[in-house]
């Protein structure tokens, strides 16, 4: 049912300018939260792809100069729990975005610096949501389990800041010579014997798995390319003007602007493409 709507959503309004293609999940994808499945494995997802790709999760919105923003739920993900993906990705050699409509100046993302050794670029989070009770204290002894007995043997600074996995720049090149793939799955198979999963609430084995394969190993992306924990109860502690001048938002947390009033949500509701069938609507705009 999703990718005839998702076509025709496209297909019958403004985003028929995109460039575009939807990729269908496999059948051995994680029944629970499929999307996580797709960090893992965009060097598979994605074979003709070399390079720096941008991987955005639903829940953001994009912005450029003109202020212009696109809601990656309408380009990239229609509906989370769907078999269709569809990732804004862009081509390292024809800089065409691959599939997705992106902003033009998504390009800076996709020219964020690394070293040839670098795995991928990702954002550093000290903080966490604001006010909860491990506000100001996220580091990677309370995102994973240090004491798991295949960690033991890996030097990680505790007390170092993790990173956040819902915007990344991935170096796919690099992730295939050095058998990223690989090395996630053996981490998410060790999970299911014991956790490597920390004490940290809403942490999971992918992102943990990524923390340990990539740590000190990547890029840090400039703050304003990720402006999380809008969808916590923090989220507001962003000022208007400060989040006008951020050049993606994301509304990570359990809340989300299509559902209930949120932080900022009426920066995502400006930008919100109707669905033509009318089966997809925001929460308060229904009845």
């Amino acid at each position: 049912m999703v990718l005839p709507v998702s076509r025709l959503w496209i297909k019958s309004t403004k985003l028929h300018r995109m460039v575009y293609k939807l990729r269908t999940l496999p059948r051995t994808r994680p029944k629970d939260r499929p999307l996580r499945f797709v960090k893992t494995q965009l060097s598979e997802l994605f074979p003709e792809l070399e390079g720096p790709v941008v991987y955005l999760d639903w829940d953001v919105i994009l912005l450029w100069e003109q202020q212009t923003q696109l809601s990656a739920a309408d380009s990239c993900c229609l509906d989370k729990a769907s078999l269709a993906l569809s990732c804004c990705c862009l081509d390292k050699h024809t800089k065409l975005p691959l599939p997705g409509l992106c902003p033009g100046d998504i390009w800076e993302l996709n020219s964020t610096p690394m070293r040839p050794d670098h795995l991928g670029a990702f954002s550093e989070d000290c903080t966490g949501p604001a006010g909860g009770p491990w506000s100001g204290r996220r580091r990677y002894a309370t995102a994973l389990n240090l004491h798991q007995s295949q960690m033991m043997d890996i030097d990680i600074d505790a007390a170092g800041c993790p990173f956040t996995t819902g915007v990344f720049l991935a170096n796919l090149t690099r992730w295939r010579e050095t058998g990223v793939t690989t090395k996630l799955r053996w981490w998410l198979d060790s999970h299911k014997r014991q956790s490597i999963v920390g004490v940290e609430p809403g942490m999971d084995e992918v992102e943990a798995a990524m923390l340990i394969v990539f740590y000190d190993r990547i890029a840090h992306l400039d703050p304003l390319w990720h402006v999380q924990h809008l969808g916590t109860s923090s989220g507001g502690r962003h000022s208007k003007q400060f989040v006008e001048r951020a050049k993606l938002l994301h509304w990570s947390g359990p809340s989300k602007p299509w559902h209930r009033r949120c932080a900022h949500s009426e920066l995502w509701e400006r930008y919100f493409v109707p669905d033509p069938t009318a089966q997809f609507r925001p929460a308060r705009k229904r009845g």
